[in-house]
């Protein structure tokens, strides 16, 4: 069976964004998932819905902990889906280059690519990507990918603390 469907799961905003005439912070938030399902939208990615899921976390040197996490789920349609009653034709094979040694065969013809049978025939409106929504694409990625855990930077040893004084040291 062939896939129908792309998906794709980003965070939901973790914040609200502000905004001309948006006030509370229930608006901020509001204004800020409009503005994330719009940019998805423009990109041809429908919403279909939004996931609170566990996800498992570091949490210091050795421990882990599970959090829950906000996603929200996209779907469009595969590009080149073939109808699911059509059998899947078979690519041509690639011919190498034509030379004198190299040609094929009289008895092979050339697969022919008119507009009507490749598959970027129709023409597709291309979303404008503004630097600002490339911007919070940038972020949501980032805000997405776990920081990794890093070891102490080499260097001097820390200082040690100072020895507590008993009240009968003279010195």
């Amino acid at each position: 069976m062939a896939q129908e469907h792309d998906y794709r799961v980003i965070p939901a905003p973790a914040r609200g964004e502000k905004a001309k005439g948006v006030k509370s912070p229930a608006e901020q938030f509001a204004h800020a998932l409009t503005q994330t399902m719009n940019r998805m939208a423009a990109e041809g990615w429908e919403y279909l819905r939004a996931e609170t899921l566990p996800c498992e976390e570091r949490d210091g040197w050795f421990g882990r902990k599970t959090t829950q996490r906000h996603m929200l789920v996209f779907r469009r349609p595969v590009r080149n889906a073939a109808p699911a009653a059509a059998p899947a034709t078979p690519a041509p094979a690639a011919l190498p280059l034509a030379g004198p040694s190299l040609a094929a065969p009289a008895s092979v013809a050339a697969p022919s690519l008119t507009p009507a049978s490749t598959p970027e025939a129709e023409p597709r409106a291309e979303a404008p990507r503004t630097p600002g929504g490339m911007q919070a694409l940038e972020w949501a990625r980032r805000r997405a990918a776990e920081p990794p855990l890093m070891p102490p930077r080499p260097g001097r040893p820390a200082a040690p603390a100072p020895r507590p004084r008993a009240p009968d040291d003279d010195g």
